[in-house]
């Protein structure tokens, strides 16, 4: 899960972070020796799951090691603030959410967004399907569970669609969908691929989402981040973008064999975690929404296109986050491998 209720986790301590950088080893991307694969590091989001899946089939399939690389895929969770990760120069490359970006920024680091694996804001109203809500201004006069760190999120939200906060009832609550099941609320604030699917296993029934990048709060999800220097540097650039082209392969395959991509992850990648194969391949088929858009039909996985650019920034300044221009994407690395599947 790549959402906002991690974002003070990853934010917190880049700048102390970043200025360590200097310090750190840059050597952690290339082979000690001088010989063999070059080495890089991926650090993820969250736990291992199918949200990495791509990842996975690019280690599993060879397609780093096609290009000459070892890939080292670290895990995220509640306890890894990612985005100061990379800031720090302790990983290669990581994936976080644009308007974590901008906030690490803020905050003295220089992360530039090169590639965008979720065309479309992630976060949902999740409500069920005897009580939907399928529009903004069905939520007037409805109780709303919101976990504490996305209030900003659900207040943006309402902003951006003309709905005063006071014609909302908001309740606090966590990443269960105990409250919605319960009745306790109307509608909960939930990440498209997860609560959803618990939603489904807890009550048999299909919940109605409605992904709040549809209406107005849209950034992208799930982009490759990197210091700015790694760009400024032609070696650890061209790692970089070998480590994209595989990317691309491997998150290609997922959208070719969603059943794959859960076998892999659960018997292999996360085979630790407890995961279920049947709530693994409804988050994974959800995942395909987020994907795949008629940017990515034209331009291949992971496209930000002008436009794109143009809705993050005015999305991530409407949530009230400073300083967000085009210099937090690059795209000249895509438009080297546009033509690669």
């Amino acid at each position: 899960m790549t959402n906002t209720a991690r974002a003070m986790t990853r934010v917190a301590g880049v700048i102390g972070l970043a200025l360590a950088a200097s310090l750190a080893l840059t050597a952690c991307s290339t082979d000690d020796a001088g010989e063999g694969p070059d080495k890089l590091t991926l650090q993820t989001s969250w736990l291992p799951s199918v949200q990495f899946s791509g990842s996975y089939i690019a280690d599993d399939a060879g397609y780093y090691e096609d290009e000459d690389l070892d890939v080292s895929i670290l895990p995220g969770g509640p306890d890894v603030a990612n985005d100061a990760v990379v800031a720090a120069g302790n990983a290669d490359i990581g994936l976080t959410n644009a308007d974590n970006v901008a906030r690490a920024n803020a905050e003295g680091a220089d992360l530039v967004i090169v590639a965008a694996g979720f065309q479309k804001q992630p976060f949902a109203i999740l409500s069920a399907p005897d009580d939907p809500l399928n529009k903004p201004k069905d939520l007037i006069g409805k109780r709303i569970g919101v976990p504490s760190a996305d209030t900003a999120l659900l207040d943006t939200f309402l902003e951006l669609n003309d709905i005063d906060k006071s014609d909302v009832t908001v309740v606090p609550v966590g990443f269960d969908v105990a409250p919605l099941v319960s009745g306790e609320v109307d509608g909960l604030v939930a990440f498209y691929t997860e609560q959803p699917t618990a939603y489904t296993a807890a009550t048999g029934e299909k919940g109605v989402t409605m992904l709040v990048g549809d209406y107005g709060l849209d950034v992208y999800a799930q982009v490759y981040v990197v210091r700015r220097e790694t760009l400024d540097d032609p070696d650890a650039r061209d790692r970089i973008t070998r480590f994209l082209k595989a990317e691309k392969k491997g998150w290609g395959d997922v959208v070719d064999d969603v059943q794959h991509a859960v076998d892999l992850t659960v018997e292999t990648y996360a085979k630790d975690g407890g995961l279920s194969a049947e709530q693994q391949l409804a988050q994974a088929t959800l995942q395909l929404d987020l994907l795949t858009s008629p940017d990515t039909e034209k331009h291949g996985l992971f496209w930000i296109s002008d436009d794109g650019i143009k809705r993050n920034i005015a999305t991530i300044t409407a949530l009230g986050i400073s300083g967000a221009d085009a210099s937090m994407f690059d795209t000249s690395i895509l438009e080297s491998l546009a033509d690669t599947k």
